[in-house]
């Protein structure tokens, strides 16, 4: 099973919460493809592998980089760890703690913290200049970062018991988190060129049944819905084309003026923020949200351990999300049975 996760170039690791299991996760698919002879890069879109987590103060996970393996992370942070590495390129990007550079470790591996990388244009540009290098690229995130995963071949989702105190709403909460960054791909040919437009051009539009294109003013979410309400005065859409968020006030205004058979079309599930309560009534109007890049879900682990709550059974969360999920990978990564099977 662990084979079909390495057929993709570029992983993007999501952790649904703190706590959710997101960093074993990352260090188990690390170890996995050191085993295998891949090569190998990681950064993280945020920061991750400290000792000591810089919100919750509690001891958390560290990362283990193989050696070979490419990291990112700035040189005030590079300093402080016990790692021997070789610095291979500057970045050119300034933090607060450093410059963000590429290493790559020497024949012993080591623990560090990786740091620096803190918006999606650097991810591009730094993606653009390691990945060439590698087998694989493993790309560290949380589910408030999870634009990491637009980047990627595909993404895993780490969940667990911090997310709800049952297995049922844990599943529920995963299972719609999953549906926000798989939603389908846009695929009719004249539509899909009129959105790719828009979107390339950083503007927002409301389609016609002509096929005629409205381009809104607003330019932020808090204000669009405001001029989408004013639109659908006039005219039912055919669609509606958003290249930033996409809210639960949008969504609002279709509600309001009762619009049926119509399209939300957004650049990929990263975009989404709308509740399931609301998904569910855009369904049932025949709205469908669609989007120009689907994201492709590898695998779910499960944490059943709560640090702040009560723990869950990991059987039976794997079991429920697995029934859901038929052809996922879902797994508890500390369940020794499971690892043998992998």
């Amino acid at each position: 099973m662990i084979q079909d996760i390495f057929s993709h170039k570029c992983i993007s690791i999501i952790g649904m919460a703190k706590n959710s299991g997101k960093t074993v996760t990352l260090n188990y698919v690390i170890k996995k493809a050191a085993e295998q002879g891949k090569t190998l890069a990681v950064l993280s879109f945020g920061r991750d592998g400290e000792k000591i987590d810089l919100i919750t103060n509690k001891k958390k996970p560290r990362i283990f980089i193989p050696p070979g393996c490419f990291f990112v992370t700035t040189d005030r942070v590079f300093n402080k760890c016990q790692i021997e590495a070789e610095l291979i390129q500057k970045t050119g990007y300034k933090t607060m703690v450093g410059e963000v550079n590429i290493y790559k470790t020497r024949k012993k591996g080591g623990y560090c913290e990786l740091a620096g990388v803190n918006c999606v244009s650097q991810v591009r540009r730094i993606k653009e200049m390691i990945e060439d290098r590698v087998d694989l690229l493993l790309i560290d995130g949380a589910l408030d970062r999870r634009s990491s995963a637009i980047f990627s071949d595909g993404f895993i989702l780490a969940t667990g018991a911090v997310v709800g105190n049952t297995a049922e709403i844990v599943v529920e909460k995963t299972l719609f988190e999953i549906q926000r960054l798989t939603l389908p791909e846009l695929q009719e040919p004249g539509l899909l060129k009129i959105a790719n437009g828009v979107l390339e051009q950083g503007r927002n539009a409301i389609i016609s049944k002509d096929n005629e294109a409205d381009y809104l003013s607003s330019e932020t979410s808090l204000v669009i819905p405001g001029e989408v309400g004013a639109y659908l005065k006039s005219y039912t859409p055919r669609a509606i084309i958003l290249g930033g968020a996409v809210t639960d006030s949008i969504v609002k205004e279709l509600l309001r003026f009762q619009v049926r058979d119509c399209l939300l079309i957004a650049v990929d599930g990263t975009k989404i923020f709308v509740s399931s309560k609301n998904l569910k009534l855009l369904e049932k109007n025949n709205i469908k949200v669609m989007v120009l890049h689907s994201l492709d879900l590898i695998a779910v682990t499960v944490n059943p351990t709560n640090p702040d709550g009560e723990d869950l059974d990991s059987e039976l969360l794997v079991d429920k999300l697995r029934e859901r999920l038929r052809g996922i990978l879902v797994c508890d990564l500390m369940k020794e049975s499971i690892l043998e099977r992998m």
